[in-house]
């Protein structure tokens, strides 16, 4: 097994935005949408907090560089549980080296941080975390000093995150699980930011901590500036192109997920819906532009181009369902496109290679 290793996270990511590598001789493989190229699953390392003993890991994030406390290539992950596993009840944030058996190690914990739902990690390794019973997204620098905290309006129940490095208006995503709305935070600057809400009406089921349907999982292709959105509630992945221009309270979503209108309704529509989809949790972009989803309903992985072609499946934990969360894909290595993600059967991250 080959993991990232903090010298070519750069790289890597460069690699990924050019779309090629005349170097790579495994790069058409990588690149070829149609080809699912998963197969091995390997265990990093325990996530449950070394202090408390909080579990349950819901939010996956990669950090970029050699800042603050984390080493290129850390994954950032959130428990959701305490150590008693009581749902929702988890206030801390995690960090842990990609390799195999690594060390969790602390980064956060607050109250501000209760329930905490996902995890975004901006280009400066400031994170961004959502937390769902304490109403608000806290965002801290690398150090894990708290800069700024986001509470009250437009949140409510902050559930889903991703980070768009958009180079028109770079932002965090939030969805809101009480009502399906979806929430731009713009990132004016180090501790600058503004929020306007730019959908609203996605489907949620209103279920209690353990048992939350609504969008949740995100991801976001700068090459188009699409953001893509897993629906648990309606079974669904989501598109809305030209992101970055919509403007506040630019789409209205019905019909469980199936009808977009507003102003910029014409920007957003349904990649794929249904089966093999199953309360789906976590998504990331791969390097090939499709999109791999987590399955909570199964423990599944599908691997989907922007089309809706589901290209491949692959199961990630034969235990009991609801294992899978939050998948981070790292850009595409040299050699091999690698995914991480959350196994909250045995409060692990894990890794999934070809």
């Amino acid at each position: 097994m080959r993991i990232v290793t903090p010298g070519i996270i750069a790289a890597t990511i460069i690699l990924s935005l050019s779309g090629c590598s005349s170097s790579n001789p495994l790069a058409p493989s990588i690149l070829n949408p149609d080809i699912f190229p998963f197969k091995t699953v390997s265990n990093i390392g325990s996530i449950i907090d070394p202090t408390n003993g909080d579990r349950n890991p819901y939010g996956l994030a990669i950090a970029l560089s050699d800042t603050g406390l984390f080493t290129s290539g850390d994954l950032v992950v959130c428990n959701f549980n305490n150590s008693s596993n009581v749902q929702g009840t988890g206030t801390t944030v995690e960090y842990i080296h990609p390799a195999s058996g690594s060390t969790v190690h602390r980064f956060a914990q607050d109250a501000t941080l209760l329930g905490c739902g996902s995890v975004s990690v901006l280009p400066d390794d400031h994170v961004a975390v959502t937390a769902k019973l304490a109403n608000d997204v806290v965002i801290y620098d690398p150090s894990a000093s708290t800069k700024v905290t986001l509470s009250g309006s437009p949140f409510n129940g902050p559930w889903g995150s991703t980070y768009a490095n958009s180079l028109t208006k770079p932002a965090i995503y939030v969805s809101n699980a009480n009502d399906g709305s979806l929430v731009r935070i713009n990132v004016l600057g180090p501790t600058s930011y503004s929020t306007e809400t730019i959908a609203t009406g996605f489907s949620v089921n209103g279920g209690a901590p353990g048992n939350i349907f609504a969008p949740y999982g995100m991801a976001y292709n700068p090459a188009n500036d699409t953001l893509y959105i897993a629906e648990s509630n309606s079974n669904k992945l989501i598109a809305i192109a030209n992101v970055s221009s919509v403007g506040a309270g630019g789409i209205t979503v019905s019909g469980s997920d199936s009808t977009f209108g507003g102003t910029s309704g014409s920007s957003a529509h349904a990649v794929l819906s249904g089966a093999p989809l199953n309360n789906p949790l976590g998504a990331s972009l791969l390097v090939n532009g499709n999109i791999v989803v987590a399955n909570s309903g199964d423990n599944l992985m599908i691997d989907v181009t922007p089309g809706g072609k589901v290209v491949g499946t692959m199961s990630l934990d034969a235990g009991a369902a609801g294992a899978l969360f939050s998948l981070a894909a790292v850009p595409g290595t040299f050699q091999q496109q690698i995914v991480y993600f959350n196994d909250s059967n045995d409060n692990t991250v894990k890794v999934l290679t070809p």
